[in-house]
């Protein structure tokens, strides 16, 4: 079965155009991905591509400091936006590789490209809505809303005891409270004292 330029009207070609030589066949193949991988299908050359890779290869070998604190921006006009600087830049994602859809009869589409959004915060309107008067009144709306009502707590008193006193407590104790009580220094039984010697 041969394919012709009329199958391919649609599919994209992931290199920059100006990378390919004018004039010149290419034999262009689908590129490989993943068979779960969402996306179209995607045509590449093999040899612009192993060279577009080992462009890249060049880069990320190239010594750069890993960390610099103190970078300053180059003052001067940023045709592309302001840069936003990120925090771990060697974390980053890669930056799409650019690409083309071929049109009818094989040749490069040159209408409808999307543009590229420019990097950075998305600029925003500074207009204000128009200021309104408060009304006077509540609308049914607010009426509608009701609260609910918190419970009282009620303060529980308690009752005052009077203050403890010698003659409430001897009325408590068992027994006789006027007797000897015993030693401080021992029991000084028939067995011996183990008091101070006298």
């Amino acid at each position: 079965e041969r394919y012709s330029a009329r199958d391919l009207q649609g599919l994209t070609v992931e290199h920059d155009p100006a990378s390919i030589p004018e004039g010149q066949t290419l034999v262009l193949t689908l590129k490989d991905r993943g068979v779960l991988e969402p996306g179209e299908d995607v045509l590449e050359q093999a040899a612009l591509a192993a060279q577009e890779r080992a462009r890249e290869e060049q880069e990320l070998r190239r010594k750069k400091p890993p960390y610099v604190p103190y970078e300053e921006e180059e003052p001067g006009p940023a045709p592309q936006g302001p840069k936003v600087p990120s925090l771990l830049s060697k974390y980053d994602e890669p930056a799409p590789r650019p690409s083309f859809r071929l049109g009818p009869g094989g040749t490069q589409d040159g209408g409808d490209t999307p543009k590229v959004p420019l990097p950075g915060p998305t600029p925003q309107s500074l207009e204000l809505p128009l200021p309104r008067l408060a009304p006077e009144y509540l609308t049914e709306q607010e009426m509608a809303v009701t609260f609910r009502k918190t419970k009282r707590r009620v303060k529980r008193l308690r009752k005052k005891e009077k203050p403890l006193r010698a003659d409430d407590l001897l009325a408590l104790a068992p027994g006789d409270t006027q007797g000897d009580f015993g030693s401080r220094w021992g029991w000084g039984g028939p067995r011996g004292s183990w008091g101070p010697e006298e």
